[in-house]
């Protein structure tokens, strides 16, 4: 459960910190959708380790 969690926390933490590179820190829109598409693959990476694990 806890690899379950850090995945949806990264993916969240990939949204809010493309919103303020994006917003705040005036990075570029593609820049900032590169950061959260990186961020949310690899927390979704870690939601499936995670699946795999409980199943097995």
């Amino acid at each position: 459960m806890r690899a379950l969690g850090i995945g949806f926390g990264t993916v969240t933490l990939g949204a809010l910190l493309a919103g303020i590179a994006h917003q705040v820190l005036s990075v570029s829109l593609e820049m900032g959708i590169l950061i959260n598409s990186v961020l949310v693959a690899v927390g979704l990476a870690i939601v499936m380790y995670s699946l795999y694990l409980e199943r097995g």
